[in-house]
C-alpha cells in the first residue's frame, strides 16, 4: 500500500556505467494479503531484469514489521481507551490504519489486540520540524493510567486474541 524508495546509491562520472548500484526502499502494507502481493510483483521483476545481459541483482530483507490490522478485538479496546479519555473529559477520540511500524506489528501479528500510539500530541513526526504539545504528557499520562487501572482491576476486560492464519509468521 505505502512504498518509500529511500536511497539509491552507485557509480560516479555520468558516463560510465557503475560496477554497483544500490536501492533501499520500504514497503508497508495493511494485510498479509498485499504483502504476498508485493513479493509475487518484486519476483517477477527481479526475473525481468536478471534476464538482462550483464545485470545482477540480488534482493536483502524481508517483511520486517508485519500488517497491524484494524481489527474486531483492536477496535474493541480502542473503544474501551476511549470511554476511558471520556470519564476524563478529553475530546472525543478517534482513530484509523496508518500503516505505521512499531513493537505493536509484531504483538498483533501473534494474535494479540493491540493500541500503540498512546503518547503525546504533536506533529511533523519523525521529521526535523517534529514538535509536542507539552500539556499533552500530562493528560496522555493520566489517560494511559486510568486505563490501566480499570484494566487491572477487571473494570475493562481484555479482548481475546484471535487466531493466527495458517500461513502468518511473526517477523523476528
Amino acid at each position: 500500500k505505502w512504498f518509500n524508495l529511500a536511497a539509491v546509491r552507485g557509480g560516479g562520472p555520468l558516463n560510465i556505467v557503475p560496477d554497483l548500484a544500490l536501492a533501499r526502499f520500504n514497503v508497508r502494507v495493511d494485510s498479509l494479503a498485499q504483502h504476498e502481493a508485493f513479493q509475487r510483483g518484486l519476483a517477477e521483476l527481479l526475473t525481468r531484469v536478471r534476464r538482462r545481459d550483464g545485470i545482477t541483482l540480488e534482493l536483502v530483507g524481508n517483511l520486517h514489521a508485519p500488517p497491524k490490522p484494524l481489527d474486531e478485538p483492536t477496535t474493541a479496546l480502542l473503544e474501551q481507551f476511549a470511554a476511558c479519555a471520556h470519564d476524563l473529559g478529553t475530546p472525543p477520540l478517534t482513530w484509523q490504519p496508518t500503516g505505521g511500524t512499531c513493537d505493536g506489528n509484531r504483538l498483533a501479528a501473534a494474535g494479540l489486540p493491540c493500541l500503540d500510539n498512546l503518547g503525546v500530541c504533536g506533529g511533523q513526526i519523525h521529521t526535523p520540524d517534529e514538535f509536542v504539545h507539552l500539556p499533552s504528557i500530562t493528560a496522555r499520562a493520566k489517560l494511559v493510567a486510568l486505563f490501566l487501572m480499570k484494566l487491572a482491576a477487571g473494570e475493562i476486560a481484555p479482548p481475546v486474541a484471535h487466531t493466527l492464519p495458517q500461513h502468518a509468521e511473526a517477523a523476528p
